[in-house]
């Protein structure tokens, strides 16, 4: 953490504790502010959120904007050397590094030299810096990633915090799995859990949601607190919504009270440790964390932006309806941008919440659906 053992007992910080206070910032760091205070200036944002997005933790005046992504974690593989990772730096505003608690997982290529590191769902993980406090409890926060996953388990973990054992909306897990109910996002609990499926319901086995197998995929999860709503996307493209009943406590301590770290490909457990059941299978390539959600918006121009680089590995992009027709008699034409080789599956819905297909395996780019006008009615179209 950047100070000597003698200068953290004589300013009271814990030496073994990078950061005694879980604001984000290494005591070594907080130079001017109290690294056993994670709240120095007592403005109700932590010291690390102040530095991260350009405010004074010791000025009770200066508060942060929190409208501007600032990755707190950047995990990117593209430009290690393939072989070995025993240590993985973290690029973000956070700073430390990301180290391979169990085996030792590998960067690799592949034959269009698209890098990503390789989990292999027993002994590969990484674990990282504490999770600062302003990412636990009842606090907003977002992750995207870049995965290739050859084949989909009920659960895969891709990036976590908090632990595991409940209560309900105290986990945090960002998961690509197949689980109609957290094969998403594990927060933990009914009301807290969130599939892939667009039309998740109790009992349903999910087997029509959103992951892809065998294709480099990049994954979006958002949840902002001040409307208890969590989204999850697929390339660049809403997946669905949920809003919760609960509010969220995302644990920041172990049962022992020890501070809880970010993993990578694994899960924390109640006390404070990891275990292969739920690790990553798969190839994980970008991770980033941002103490914000982002919008729809910033998560298209993050997949447009890195697309090129995955080129040929991808699937089909998300669609976009182009036009809307009706025409006495014959309903309603929509027609969208198609992909040679791609198949599409058009929804509708009168309230945007529960959603009906219409038709499926369609090659084409244009539906014709008959139904009567209605006083709402909206569409989607879903790459198969």
């Amino acid at each position: 953490d950047l100070l000597n053992d003698g200068d953290e007992v004589a300013a009271g910080s814990d030496p073994f504790n990078p950061d005694t206070d879980q604001d984000g910032l290494m005591d070594g760091m907080e130079t001017t502010s109290d690294p056993t205070m994670a709240d120095t200036d007592g403005d109700l944002f932590l010291d690390g959120q102040e530095v991260f997005h350009g405010s004074d933790p010791n000025n009770p005046g200066s508060t942060p904007t929190l409208d501007t992504p600032v990755a707190l974690v950047d995990l990117d593989s593209t430009d290690k050397p393939v072989g070995p990772l025993e240590i993985w730096p973290n690029d973000g505003v956070m700073g430390g590094v990301f180290y391979a608690e169990a085996g030792i997982p590998e960067v690799v290529a592949d034959g269009d030299n698209v890098k990503g590191v390789v989990f292999d769902g027993a002994n590969h993980w990484f674990v990282g810096p504490a999770s600062p406090l302003h990412v636990t409890g009842h606090n907003s926060r977002s992750i995207v990633a870049w995965v290739y996953n050859p084949e989909i388990a009920p659960e895969e973990t891709v990036f976590a915090w908090s632990r595991r054992g409940g209560g309900d909306g105290t986990n945090m897990s960002f998961n690509h799995g197949t689980h109609d109910a957290w094969g998403a996002v594990g927060h933990w609990g009914n009301d807290g859990d969130v599939g892939w499926d667009p039309n998740q319901t109790d009992g349903d086995a999910g087997v029509d949601g959103q992951e892809k197998a065998g294709v480099w995929t990049f994954i979006a999860y958002t949840y902002d607190a001040s409307i208890n709503r969590t989204c999850v996307y697929t390339d660049g493209a809403l997946t669905k919504c949920e809003d919760h009943g609960l509010d969220f406590a995302t644990w920041a301590q172990d049962t022992a009270g020890r501070a809880l770290p970010f993993v990578l490909g694994n899960q924390n457990e109640a006390g404070g440790n990891r275990i292969p059941d739920i690790s990553a299978s798969m190839t994980i390539s970008r991770v980033r964390v941002y103490d914000i959600p982002i919008d729809a918006a910033e998560i298209a121009a993050q997949y447009n932006a890195e697309l090129p680089y995955y080129e040929g590995q991808v699937g089909p992009s998300a669609p976009t309806i182009t036009g809307m027709a009706h025409s006495t008699g014959t309903g309603i034409t929509l027609t969208w941008t198609a992909e040679a080789g791609a198949s599409y599956t058009v929804q509708a819905s009168s309230d945007l919440v529960t959603w009906e297909d219409l038709a499926t395996g369609i090659q084409e780019g244009s539906y014709n659906d008959p139904a009567v006008l209605q006083a709402q009615r909206f569409y989607r179209v879903i790459v198969e």
